[in-house]
């Protein structure tokens, strides 16, 4: 019983060994390759964001019952602040890859259409200042918004593949003490 334990012991130091080994051969690499995924993924998220908020006031205008000024100005300020999230993620990306040519030239690209949607957001929120906000005017800044947004997620999506970063794996499921308790 005591060299079964102690061979099991030795078999599990001997794992840990192995994978610490494998984990920090693979070191600055797999951090970057994780430091772009997680930058890439933050500014699809925030545009995204944006995106849904805009097409939100976009069918607050719309609808039949008005929009309070309140209300159209809150979710013109969370867009705002999405795509502002979003610039900044991507002015990371950015920094980290000065020296590469088709990085900056995706980017670029990528800037042009949040610098449209920051425009209409402006718009947008000029309409939304009067006692009675512009309905239609908010409906069609809401709509050029999201699509100049689509067409950002685009070449975003585009960046991504240059780093090889197709999507971010799920996260791993955490066993509740109540799950490991019952084992």
């Amino acid at each position: 019983m005591f060299m079964l334990t102690l061979k099991s012991i030795a078999i599990a130091t001997l794992f840990v060994t192995a994978t610490n080994q494998m984990t920090l051969a693979q070191g600055p690499s797999r951090i970057k390759v994780l430091g772009e995924a997680m930058q890439g993924h933050e500014l699809v998220i925030y545009q995204r964001h944006g995106q849904e908020k805009a097409q939100i006031l976009y069918y607050h205008s719309q609808a039949t019952e008005p929009i309070s000024a309140a209300d159209a100005k809150e979710l013109v300020t969370a867009i705002r602040k999405d795509l502002k999230a979003a610039d900044f993620a991507l002015a990371k990306i950015k920094t980290h890859h000065d020296q590469d040519t088709e990085v900056q030239k995706q980017i670029v690209l990528i800037e042009k259409h949040l610098a449209k949607t920051h425009e209409e957001c402006n718009l947008c929120e000029h309409a939304c200042s009067k006692d009675a906000p512009d309905r239609i005017v908010i409906g069609d800044c809401c709509s050029r918004i999201w699509h100049e947004v689509e067409a950002a997620q685009y070449e975003t999506k585009k960046l991504l593949r240059m780093f090889k970063i197709v999507r971010l794996e799920p996260p791993k499921r955490v066993e509740s003490k109540a799950q490991a308790a019952a084992r």
